[in-house]
């Protein structure tokens, strides 16, 4: 009991805190049905910094628990997130989340009852010769009087604390010459309320005098999602009967009017479920959830969210309804006074459109004028009149202007012929008047299916690609070209995803003065992405391109032979092709930048080692040179493990997306070893079951005197690599001499590596790609 007791003078504490504002209340844990009434809260010690001590059961405001979205919340997410803008809350439950204490004193205005403990501070003469006490503590008792000492009993139960003091200074002024009197509350009444239905703790809970029901409510954790906040009833007993009050909080929440209901002993308060619901999504001042309640119009649920953006759309807003257990869209024209007449229904989702960016009215001039930028048609209907207005400054060029009209198409003019009145052109709405330099050269123009037309300056060596670098365009490129209108008339296509994803040699152009680029989209008669497919398969050639077709689609499709082995498929892409080739020309040029350093090195070594010296040079160049030749056609592949069978390639993870350009070679089974690099005798040996590298390599007589033996690794069918790192047995390294080679696979010895330190990483993993491509070239000829 001396527990329940010091937890409740703990809660009581709140003489010294009052809630600061309805949407600054603090969050509470509910207390047991059987907790005991009417105690008094002390105050003082029992807070510390505006927040609560752990004994009183509440929730600091640091440890905020986090917020789970509502079943409604998640089905209309699920339901409709790609028609939103935002994703959408229930409005108002948060605000008891937030809730927090702020410290405050009681103000002369508080009306005291049975249960308030006041301190009363005396001065005077009668105080300092001790006639009275100086402080004296009293509390009212159920009749509504105190004990007070220098006067005996007193009534005070109904005064406000300022009343309280002027009563108690007029009967003791009666007694006692210049006494003055100052009061406080010392400790608050306490009571018990209900708190039922919806809500995160229901149970009873321990009020103060000050508390209100929506402080009461933040104190049972708030409201649940599920629950409503537009009929909140409290029930009280008065005169023998129980009269019943409905509270909406959205006036609260919505309208900003105060709830000041007083609570009592025995009250409760009652969260009923939530009622009809409304979402509004889009360019309204508060979008969410919201509960309906006398709301019957689609004007009375957009002035819930607060109303309408001034950018909002209203001619065109979607409502999302269910009706016999679908969703229809509809789309209608919603003048304001016919948002008034059309009726709302329970589950609705509004979504309200924004109005276009584009500028109505509006033309543009730019280039060699004093005053550029945006003007209005209405008041510069005429280019004459507008050239006046935006005045051409003395460099601008007169014998040449450019009108850009809104679809594309361009009309030239002089400048001289306008001023001078001998000519004049009616503009129209979202014209661009450009004036060049008379110094300066014709721009580039780029317009079509882009989102921002753009006139490129033009400079010696401006190609198509930088032309395009920076252009936004309306659609992907793979569905787009651009044709090129020179100034001499030449037409040229190319297509974006070749130009600017895949990088084909040979498409990019240099550009003239004045070309204009127009990007347009491809028709369907026209070029589509392709992958090709070759060698072991029932139907060989090209094949259109699906949206998200796969390896296993295509192989499907294309069918395999009975001689099909596709564990050795070759997957070759563009992309990688082009990286690894870029890498092969810094590696060539760097090997040979050392091959001629070797060369001037020779002058300061004796007859017979540059003797020695040249051949080895000669060689190597030989070598290089046959490298260039061989590598080509093998650049470009993935490794991929691929299943013995297709239909188990349909799960792997090596089942790619197809993309435009893709080269798909399905090899026959393989009967040979291939043998490359620093060795006697580089070749291919027929496939042994049970061979290991040693035992080919002895069959060619090993390696040479430059031959990097510790550094041998296999390349297999499939393309992925066996090395002395990788090769293991129970976790631990073996030597890769032991390892046996399957058919098609390729054991290569590279080259001891005498360059510079810093180059060795980027040469070893080149030369691995040159035999690579090398092993790719030959399994891919055996076709």
């Amino acid at each position: 009991m001396k527990k329940l007791l010091g937890v409740l003078i703990v809660i009581a504490g709140l003489l010294g805190f009052s809630i600061h504002s309805e949407s600054q209340v603090l969050q509470s844990t509910g207390f047991s049905l059987f907790t005991s009434t009417n105690q008094t809260a002390p105050l003082g010690e029992k807070f510390k910094e505006g927040v609560l001590r752990e004994q009183a059961g509440l929730i600091p405001i640091e440890e905020k628990r986090e917020e789970k979205p509502s079943l409604l919340e998640k089905e209309i997410k699920e339901r409709f997130s790609e028609y939103l803008e935002e994703e959408l809350c229930q409005i108002g439950y948060e605000f008891f989340k937030e809730a927090q204490w702020t410290i405050t004193h009681v103000g002369d205005d508080y009306v005291l009852g049975p249960g308030d403990v006041i301190k009363v501070m005396l001065s005077g003469p009668a105080v300092d010769v001790g006639v009275v006490q100086s402080e004296y503590l009293v509390e009212v008792k159920g009749d509504g009087k105190i004990h007070f000492p220098p006067l005996g009993s007193v009534f005070v139960s109904g005064l406000s604390l300022k009343d309280f003091k002027r009563v108690l200074s007029e009967e003791l002024g009666k007694k006692f010459k210049g006494i003055r009197v100052e009061a406080m509350v010392h400790s608050l009444r306490t009571f018990n309320v209900y708190v039922t239905g919806f809500v995160e703790q229901p149970g009873m809970i321990t009020v103060t005098s000050l508390d209100t029901l929506v402080s009461a409510l933040a104190k049972a954790g708030g409201v649940r999602k599920e629950g409503s906040l537009r009929k909140i009833v409290l029930r009280q007993r008065k005169e023998g009967e129980i009269k019943e009050t409905f509270i909406d909080f959205y006036d609260l929440l919505v309208k900003g009017q105060p709830i000041d209901v007083v609570l009592k002993d025995g009250d409760v308060i009652y969260v009923p479920p939530i009622g009809p619901i409304v979402a509004i999504s889009g360019q309204v001042k508060r979008p969410g959830i919201y509960e309906l309640k006398d709301e019957k119009t689609f004007k009375e649920a957009v002035e819930l969210a607060g109303g309408l953006l001034p950018f909002a759309f209203v001619e065109r807003i979607k409502v999302l309804r269910i009706e016999k257990e679908e969703v229809k869209v509809f789309e209608q024209s919603f003048g304001e006074s016919n948002l008034q007449e059309v009726r709302i229904r329970d589950g609705d989702l509004l979504v309200v459109g924004k109005i276009t960016k584009e500028l109505k009215g509006v033309i543009f001039i730019s280039g060699e004028v004093e005053y550029p930028g945006f003007y209005s048609l209405q008041e510069n209907p005429s280019l004459k009149l507008l050239l006046e207005r935006a005045k051409l400054k003395e460099t601008a060029n007169l014998n040449l202007g450019r009108i850009i009209h809104k679809d594309g198409k361009i009309e030239h003019f002089v400048p001289q012929e306008i001023l001078e009145g001998k000519a004049d052109l009616n503009l129209k709405d979202g014209d661009k008047i450009f004036i060049p330099s008379f110094f300066a050269r014709s721009p580039v123009y780029v317009f079509g299916e882009v989102k921002f037309p753009k006139l490129i300056p033009y400079y010696d060596g401006l190609t198509l690609i930088e032309a395009l670098r920076n252009i936004e365009f309306k659609e992907d490129p793979k569905e787009l070209k651009a044709v090129i209108y020179k100034p001499d008339e030449k037409l040229e296509e190319r297509y974006l995803y070749d130009l600017l994803i895949l990088g084909k040699e040979g498409l990019n152009l240099p550009l003239e003065e004045g070309t204009n680029i127009a990007i347009q989209r491809i028709l369907p008669t026209e070029k589509r992405p392709k992958v090709k497919i070759l060698g072991e398969v029932v139907k060989p050639g090209e094949y259109t391109l699906k949206p998200n077709t796969t390896l296993y689609d295509l192989l499907k499709e294309a069918g395999l032979t009975e001689k099909a082995y596709l564990r050795g498929l070759i997957f070759i892409r563009e992309g990688v092709k082009r990286f690894q080739k870029a890498m092969l020309e810094t590696t060539m040029i760097t090997l040979e930048e050392s091959l001629l350093r070797m060369e001037e090195e020779s002058k300061w070594i004796s007859p017979e080692e540059q003797q020695l010296l040249g051949k080895t040079l000669r060689e190597r160049k030989e070598y290089l040179s046959l490298l260039k030749k061989k590598i080509e056609i093998g650049l470009g592949r993935i490794a991929l493990d691929l299943p013995e069978n297709l239909e188990g390639l349909k799960e792997s993870p090596d089942n790619l997306l197809l993309e435009d350009g893709d080269t798909i070679i399905v090899p026959s089974l393989p009967g040979h070893v291939l043998l490359l690099g620093d060795i006697h005798n580089p070749v291919a040996l027929p496939y042994t079951p049970g061979k290991s590298v040693r035992d080919y390599l002895e069959e060619v007589g090993g390696g040479t005197k430059s031959a990097d033996l510790s550094g041998v690794y296999v390349i297999k069918a499939n393309g992925k690599v066996v090395s002395p790192q990788t090769f293991r047995k129970f976790f631990l390294p073996r030597s890769i001499l032991a390892y046996k080679p399957e058919r098609g696979d390729a054991i290569i010895v590279p080259p001891k590596i005498k360059v510079p330190i810093l180059w060795r990483p980027l040469i070893k993993d080149v030369v691995q790609i040159i035999f690579q491509s090398i092993a790719t070239a030959v399994m891919a000829r055996e076709l």
